[in-house]
């Protein structure tokens, strides 16, 4: 994110995949779309469309949020020690563990 500290600014936009999602390979699941959007001084957020260009005033902050990539081949598949890692380092919460991976955690 970036706060405008200057007077007034113009900014353009010009970003892709903010509708459709990045596609998956071999059975990977999509990745996210990207946002941009604008919170005004008074607290307002507007969301922008992937190509356009905004004035921004004093206070105004900006901020982009990049589409992820797909993923690649079925995650059914990805070895449980990996994963297990992915949840010990919060990368993945158990929920995504137990619905994208199919791993069930045993509670001890």
């Amino acid at each position: 994110s970036w706060k405008l500290l200057g007077e007034r600014a113009s900014l353009s936009l010009m970003a892709e995949r903010h509708k459709m999602a990045p596609w998956g390979l071999f059975g990977g699941k999509p990745g996210a779309t990207g946002k941009a959007l604008i919170i005004k001084s008074d607290g307002r957020r507007i969301e922008l469309p992937s190509k356009c260009t905004i004035t921004m005033e004093r206070g105004d902050v900006f901020t982009i949020m990049t589409p992820g990539g797909g993923g690649y081949g079925d995650p059914r598949e990805r070895d449980k020690e990996s994963i297990l890692m992915d949840l010990e380092n919060e990368l993945i919460s158990e929920e995504k563990a137990i619905e994208d991976y199919g791993i069930r955690l045993q509670r001890s």
